[in-house]
């Protein structure tokens, strides 16, 4: 992370931290009813949509040697087991560092899936 992206997500966890406290003093408080569940959700995702802006979105590359068909094994050597990665896991990998072949990678239900990708002209 460069010290922009560190500052930014510095930022995101202390509003975190000031939504999860309010969170608490609502549901501890007699006078105040906790009834709205939906409407803090709603606030927490607006903060954390607004929080991350997709220019700073990365994801992991690997450099792995994979064969023309990849195979699950060879995913998890470049980034992991799918367990221990989590579901949404994204990354790429750009076959051997060559630059000429890249497969875009994401764990959904504990497996890999994968898409060729083809380069722009």
């Amino acid at each position: 992370m460069n010290p922009t992206e560190k500052q930014q997500f510095a930022s995101l966890i202390q509003r975190v931290d000031v939504l999860e406290k309010e969170n608490r003093s609502l549901k501890s408080s007699s006078t105040i009813p906790y009834e709205n569940d939906q409407a803090h959700r709603e606030r927490f995702t607006d903060l954390m949509l607004n929080s991350l802006s997709a220019k700073n979105l990365r994801v992991r590359i690997s450099t792995q040697n994979v064969s023309a068909t990849p195979a699950d094994a060879e995913f998890d050597a470049a980034f992991g087991q799918p367990n221990a990665l989590g579901e949404g896991f994204v990354g790429l990998v750009d076959d051997a560092g060559a630059g000429a072949a890249v497969y875009l990678c994401a764990v959904v239900n504990s497996k890999w899936w994968y898409e060729s990708l083809t380069e722009a002209v």
